[in-house]
């Protein structure tokens, strides 16, 4: 397994333990995660609490990778992530309560990392899809 790829599994370990007080052994100090429909993310205390909230909506979210492509410091990394419904699903129009739905999401995400941290992470997903997996549309 590469360095990245190494540096990307912990980073989804540490969000599916909820371990997110350990994001600067990953993320740069200054990085930055952009999502569909989401505000930039930059910096650790504003990226972990964005990954707090989707631990607080899916508890029980799991991570499964498909497939891994590289070039030098960037890796895609194409996944399924899976989880329940379970807590409130804090979104930059409100708060959806939990609906107690599954979620089974595709995606991809394409992650720089620069002196073995995290500089810029990018998921591209389907968010039409998640919200009606959790019954939002």
């Amino acid at each position: 397994m590469s360095k990245n790829r190494e540096i990307v599994e912990t980073m989804w370990r540490l969000l599916e333990t909820n371990r997110l007080d350990r994001l600067e052994e990953v993320f740069a100090g200054d990085g930055v995660v952009r999502m569909p429909g989401q505000p930039e993310l930059r910096g650790l205390d504003t990226i972990r609490g964005a990954l707090g909230a989707y631990f607080e909506a899916f508890p029980d979210m799991k991570h499964e990778v498909v497939g891994t492509v590289e070039s030098g410091d960037t890796i895609a990394v194409q996944l399924r992530v899976r989880g329940t419904h379970k807590g409130p699903m804090r979104t930059p129009k409100g708060t959806l309560p939990p609906s107690g739905k599954p979620l089974d999401l595709e995606s991809c995400d394409v992650v720089r990392v620069h002196d073995g941290k995290i500089v810029a992470w990018q998921g591209y997903y389907d968010n039409v899809a998640m919200m009606t997996a959790v019954g939002a549309i």
